[in-house]
This record gives structure tokens, sequence and C-alpha cells, in this order.
């Protein structure tokens, strides 16, 4: 073998050892791995992440084919809404989250979002802004007089969310042209809400930052002055003792136990009976009081509960009405004789009646 051709079999046997050297290396080292979290049952979409701890698993994978925007850090999860459903062991990405830093991060546990259409003049001439506090007035039906119309307060410091769809007061403006205002509500608060609306638009007040005091207003029915003012009476509530279930009669009621039938709970005072039970007098029960009548749940407790059933009477035989008998006529006729005979009638009660008298000739004729 030539020297020369000898040489280059050496040099590619010593190359391909280092290859076989180097591929053994690379295989021998670990994949760069990634732990992603992963959801461990089925999610919808809107589920809010609460604790996102219980809802996902960790799960190795090759960080190659881990997509770009995968959530890795599963804290990041936390307070999160899913703006798409995720199947069991999905990996989630950024675009499979809602948006949870806009409206909505204003609204306490408990409360809703709702907005109504205003205007210029109903919203303060615009100076109602996001992060404002106002009351609301609207113009309603007088309830003690059908035919009157009354102003009154209904709603108390509510929170602006929203100005049209800007969340966020904008920066060195005093006010903004409104259309629509967002409100943080309640559930009961959006049922009033929407039963004014139904009538008309309701005014806002707005209210001074820091002022959070309720206020107690009658209502008005005339701009002239406090005597057309609604007297605010007729609704004016007291606590007093109700039925917790329906009672029986012989239920036996004591200063001791009376709290066990009945509960405090306030009533129209205008529906309140007089001669009803309240607790100051239950407390101060010398004796024991027994239903004598039912009692439902919800009642007060008032004396004709307590009276005895009047007596049952006799019952008498019916009266006998008297019957009117007209007069009974007879004509017997024997030959070409002619004779009629007139008896019966009386006013007594059910008389017998008269016996028809017998005839040797002839015959007789009833009318």
């Amino acid at each position: 073998m030539k020297p020369r051709t000898l040489m280059l079999l050496i040099v590619a046997v010593v190359c391909g050892l280092v290859a076989a050297f180097l591929t053994s290396q690379l295989a021998g080292q670990k994949a760069d791995m990634v732990e992603v979290p992963v959801a461990k049952a089925p999610l919808m979409q809107g589920q809010f992440i609460k604790e996102p701890e219980l809802m996902f698993d960790s799960r190795k994978f090759e960080r190659t084919s881990v997509l770009p925007g995968t959530i890795v850090n599963v804290a990041e999860l936390r307070g999160k809404a899913l703006q798409r459903s995720v199947d069991a062991g999905q990996p989630i990405t950024k675009r499979d989250l809602g948006d949870t830093d806009g409206l909505v991060k204003n609204l306490q546990p408990g409360y809703r979002a709702m907005a109504i259409r205003v205007n210029v003049d109903t919203a303060v001439a615009g100076f109602v802004l996001p992060g404002s506090k106002v009351d609301l007035i609207t113009s309603v039906q007088n309830p003690k007089n059908t035919k009157e119309t009354m102003s009154k307060i209904f709603m108390q410091n509510m929170l602006v969310l929203a100005v049209n769809t800007e969340d966020v007061r904008p920066e060195n403006a005093k006010a903004m042209a409104p259309a629509l205002v967002t409100f943080a509500v309640t559930p009961k608060d959006a049922e009033r809400m929407a039963r004014v609306m139904a009538g008309s638009t309701p005014y806002m007040i707005l209210r001074k930052p820091g002022d959070d005091t309720p206020v107690t207003t009658p209502g008005a029915v005339s701009a002239f002055g406090g005597s057309n003012a609604v007297d605010d009476t007729g609704t004016e509530t007291k606590e007093v003792p109700v039925a917790k279930s329906n009672l029986m009669p012989g239920t036996r009621v004591t200063k001791e136990n009376w709290r066990q039938y009945f509960e405090l709970k306030p009533q129209v005072i205008a529906s309140i009976p007089k001669e009803a039970f309240l607790d100051s007098a239950l407390d101060k029960l010398s004796d024991e009081v027994e239903l004598t009548r039912p009692l439902a749940a919800g009642s007060m407790l008032t004396p004709f509960n307590l009276a005895k059933d009047e007596p049952k009477g006799k019952i008498d035989d019916p009266p006998v009405v008297p019957v009117r008998r007209e007069p009974h006529r007879l004509t017997i006729y024997a030959g070409a004789q002619k004779t009629t005979h007139t008896f019966g009638g009386s006013d007594e009660s059910n008389p017998a009646p008269a016996p028809a008298p017998m005839l040797k000739d002839g015959g007789s004729e009833g009318k």
C-alpha cells in the first residue's frame, strides 16, 4: 500500500472515531425540560380560578415543545377567568385568560355592574365621573294619593364604575359627555333600578368625596315648601313578635318561652292592630296564655287567638209556616137541580183537607 493511501485511511478512521464520540456525548445529555401547569379536569369558559393549586397539576415538557405565551407559573393563574374552555391535561396560555383588570376589578363581593342611559341634564351636567358617588332621585306615584306625583330619593351612595366606556377618570378632565353610566349594585338594588327605569330616567345627585352618610327624606309632591311634603309614617315600621311557624290550639305561651314560638320582625306601623301583643307585653306576662285558635306563620298574636270558642246554640225545630188554603167548591146535580156547596179555606198551619161528601144521586165536580 502506498504511503499516501495509508495516510488517508488513518485520517478517515480518526474522524470516524471522533464523530462517534461526539454523538455519544450528545445522546447522553438530558433534554431541556420545563414544568407547566395543566388542567386536572375540563374547565368551562367563564370559570373563575380562585385556587389554582387545586385545579391544576404540574407536568414536564421539553422547552422546545412549549408554545409561546404558555403560563409556566401557576401563581399567574390566580384571580383569572377563562375566556375559553380548556380540556383536561391541557396547558393554559395567555389567550385562554380573560381580562380581569378592567371594569370588574372595582366590584366588591356580592355586587354587580349595571348601566343606565342618561344625558347631560340627569348626570349633573357631565360632572359625574368614574369613581364618583351619587344619589338617585326619581318621580313616582304618591302612595297616599294616586292622583299625585312625588319626587323621592330611592338609592344613595352609589359608586360610579364607568361613564360611557371609560372606567378611569380622564386626566385633567372636569366633566364628560355622558350617554351611559355604570354603577356597582347589589342584586336587590338592580331590581329596584330596573323598575324605576321602566317608567322614567332618574336624576343623579353628586356627593362630596368622603360624605357617605345616608339621609332620610319624606319625598315631595310640591315645590312650595314642606307643608306639601309626603308624610312617610305610612311606611314606617316597628319590630313586633310574629309566629315562627303555624301554631295550633293548645299552645301555651309564657314570658319565658315566647321566643321559642315568636320572632321579632319589622311590620308597617299602620298594619299593626292596637290589641296586638308586643314584645314588651310578652316579656311581662304574669300567667301563661293558651291559644284557642290557630295562628298562621308570620302572624301577630292578638286576643282573638286566645278567645274561647262561643258555645254552640241548640238547634231548634224549624218554624212552622202557616199555609193559606183556598175554599173548595162542590157542585151537586140532582136531575135538573144544581146545588153548589163551599167549604174549607183556612189560615191554620197545614190544615187537614175536608172530606168530600158522598152523593146518592148524580155526581160531583170539584173546582
